[in-house]
């Protein structure tokens, strides 16, 4: 029942109380003040009409830019990374600056590509309430283990490509294929897969943020928000907690064992470990700070190939890590 149909409700009912106490006291010609419900709230009203400031999305929003292909369309996420993201930025978790956190803000790459009208993802009501809403138009697909949202409204990377690692780098081969999300879920056999298809419930709950998972493509990007979803980092869910911690300290290890063979550039420049996932506080983001998750993990969508090591590692050292 909507605050109109409350509100006529009470008047209807005053009016019959009114009736009610006016006979029983012999003052029925007082019945005459009391207003009718429907002389107030009229059951037949017309909606009122959204003004054309808010219905004519065109009048602010350029629609057409929204539909055409941005900066980081056609890049695998470590190539756009590397030029749009921020990288881990450290801070004082206290006092933390505006705009910094643990975490790698993620530059979106996606376009408008559904057409159609805007109402059916941002709906609006007369007064402009709603207005920056961003609804699923099929919330339940959202929700549906092993079914892909991206192909009808988001414009995604290219569907087939070569993503390399670092320049020069030994016995790292490319990986090969699409690198739309619902192609490297469907194909994948790791966590975040099997997560997609079915929900998961992490088996090592000290190393996440989060208990448990939904399927569907809304398992993941609804943890942050309760509308459209949101696009996620690494450590919104994976749990590095400080600098002395076991998950952490096999990164710093792994990195240092091994950089020679997956970046020979970053070593001879003296690039330490923590250069590779935090932002200098001198020089700020570099690109292999700007990628930080992505220097090794090809994509959150396979984060590791078939043998649940990063796509990006050596294959001398593959074995080690298994």
């Amino acid at each position: 029942m909507t605050r109109t149909q409350r509100i006529a409700k009470r008047v209807r009912w005053a009016a019959v109380l009114g009736v009610l106490l006016t006979t029983a006291c012999g003052r029925v010609e007082q019945q005459a003040d009391l207003p009718e419900a429907a002389d107030v709230f009229p059951d037949e009203s017309p909606a009122p009409e959204i003004p054309a400031l808010v219905s004519e999305c065109g009048t602010c929003h350029d629609l057409a830019a929204l539909a055409e292909a941005g900066a980081g369309v056609g890049k695998a996420p470590g190539a756009w990374a590397a030029a749009a993201a921020q990288g881990l930025v450290r801070v004082d978790p206290l006092f933390p600056e505006p705009g910094n956190w643990w975490g790698t803000p993620w530059p979106r790459r996606g376009v408008h590509t559904a057409g159609g009208e805007c109402a059916s993802c941002h709906p609006l009501s007369a007064d402009g309430t709603g207005h920056g809403l961003r609804l699923y138009p099929s919330p339940g697909k959202a929700f549906t283990g092993a079914a892909d949202c991206a192909p009808a409204c988001h414009g995604w990377v290219d569907t087939g490509t070569d993503v390399s690692g670092f320049p020069e780098a030994v016995e790292v081969p490319p990986v090969k294929g699409s690198l739309r999300p619902g192609a490297l879920l469907d194909g994948g056999t790791n966590a975040h897969s099997r997560l997609w298809k079915s929900g998961a419930r992490p088996s090592e709950q000290a190393d996440f943020r989060i208990s448990s998972f939904g399927p569907g493509c809304g398992g993941c990007h609804n943890l942050m928000a309760e509308d459209h979803g949101a696009t996620l980092g690494c450590l919104d869910c994976h749990d590095f907690g400080s600098d002395k911690s076991p998950i952490h300290n096999a990164h710093v290890a792994a990195v240092a064992d091994y950089q020679d063979r997956f970046d020979p550039q970053g070593a001879s420049a003296g690039i330490t470990a923590c250069d590779y996932c935090h932002a200098g506080e001198a020089t700020g983001p570099t690109e292999r700070s700007r990628r930080a998750c992505h220097n090794c993990h090809m994509s959150g969508h396979a984060p590791v190939g078939a043998d649940g090591v990063p796509q990006f590692w050596p294959v001398a050292a593959r074995v080690g890590l298994l």
